[in-house]
């Protein structure tokens, strides 16, 4: 039997600068309906939030939900449903700092999950999930791959998606800002009594991954007349007139495993 006991509320993010690093961890705060013509177009590019919006949110703060899967993308992709937007978000869009520009960040929410398991036996699965999101403020997409740590001798574990990257927000939130993580627990002996953890590490994507990724990252917000230098530039980047594109193209896609977080997710499975 496999019981969810606690659900930590807590959503771990960094915003890193060439400037240095801001701690954006918050706990759990009140929404308010804020909107304002900068905040409006940060936002264009995302789903209208359902009317139940801060109903659903409630729910999902109470551990009413859990099913991840189950949330329609106007709650999930905005960043009204994530603890820290009001109090360390919103503020980046509204009196932006431009001396800095966000290069590395991203967070968990939920930042820890609890279960509880009575008797698991070989053969036997679980399956949770958290949200990883771009921090605020962040301007590159970053390429990642996550790899499960576990105990490999009690558990099988996977995680979907493990190889993405994750999209902007700034100046505009892009669809791909965050995404819905799932972890996959397979028992394959006996499980005894005890607490396990199950957390993940964030490498750099595969080197073939990247090279498509970069150039595709690059073709998502230059102009037209871009596009057709962007793909000769594929076939032969030591071409003279690539230089400049190669040179943007790295200061959009960087390897998110180049950042650090304080915290990274972690689930607590308690045995019995």
């Amino acid at each position: 039997m496999i019981l969810k006991t606690v659900l930590i509320l807590i959503s771990i993010a960094l915003v890193c600068s060439l400037s240095g690093c801001i701690d954006n961890s918050e706990a759990v705060i009140e929404t308010a309906e804020l909107s304002t013509p900068v905040l409006d177009a940060a936002m264009v590019k995302l789903p209208d939030k359902p009317d139940k919006f801060d109903l659903i949110k409630r729910n999902f703060y109470d551990s009413q939900i859990d099913d991840f899967n189950n949330l329609e993308e106007g709650m999930w992709k905005r960043p009204e449903f994530y603890p820290t937007w009001e109090r360390s978000g919103i503020h980046k869009y509204i009196d932006h700092d431009y001396t800095r520009w966000g290069v590395h960040g991203y967070g968990f929410f939920p930042g820890e999950q609890s279960w509880a398991v009575n008797n698991m036996q070989e053969g036997d699965e679980m399956v949770f999930h958290t949200f990883l999101h771009t921090a605020w403020g962040v301007e590159t997409w970053q390429g990642m791959q996550l790899v499960p740590v576990y105990d490999d001798t009690l558990f099988d574990v996977t995680i979907t998606p493990n190889e993405f990257y994750l999209e902007p927000t700034f100046p505009v939130f892009y669809p791909e800002w965050t995404k819905i993580i799932e972890f996959r627990v397979v028992a394959i002996d006996t499980i005894p009594a005890g607490e396990y953890i199950i957390t993940l590490k964030v490498l750099p994507p595969d080197e073939s991954r990247t090279e498509e990724w970069s150039w595709e990252v690059l073709d998502k917000f230059t102009d037209e007349l871009y596009h057709s230098e962007i793909e000769k530039c594929k076939e032969n980047p030591k071409l003279e007139t690539c230089d400049e594109l190669i040179q943007l193209r790295q200061t959009k896609y960087v390897s998110g495993s180049m950042f650090t977080p304080s915290k990274v997710f972690k689930c607590v499975i308690e045995a019995s």
